[in-house]
């Protein structure tokens, strides 16, 4: 006798087989929604950074007039990634 499993849309040959492949399925999506989820927070986590940042560069900016960083040659890729990542 053959056992079908909906949730995999696959025959198995075996109920013990359709069990493990479920089991393995079912293991395998909770693993991918936890590094999802961990994912997200950990996104809003640098984004909430950023815009603490972003806030404290706007008042010292309002309060001295302007912002001034100073960049070593070592430090080029730096310097490219925080004006890619500017917030406008």
């Amino acid at each position: 006798m053959k056992y079908y499993s909906e949730k995999l849309k696959k025959v198995y040959d075996d109920v013990e087989s359709l069990e493990a492949a479920e089991k393995e399925f079912d293991e395998t999506q909770a693993l991918e929604l936890k590094k999802r989820e961990e994912r997200s927070l950990r996104a809003k986590e640098i984004d909430d950074a950023w815009n603490h940042y972003a806030e404290l560069v706007k008042s010292f900016i309002k309060d001295y007039g302007s912002f001034h960083k100073t960049y070593k040659d070592n430090d080029f890729i730096e310097l490219v990634d925080s004006l890619w990542r500017w917030p406008f």
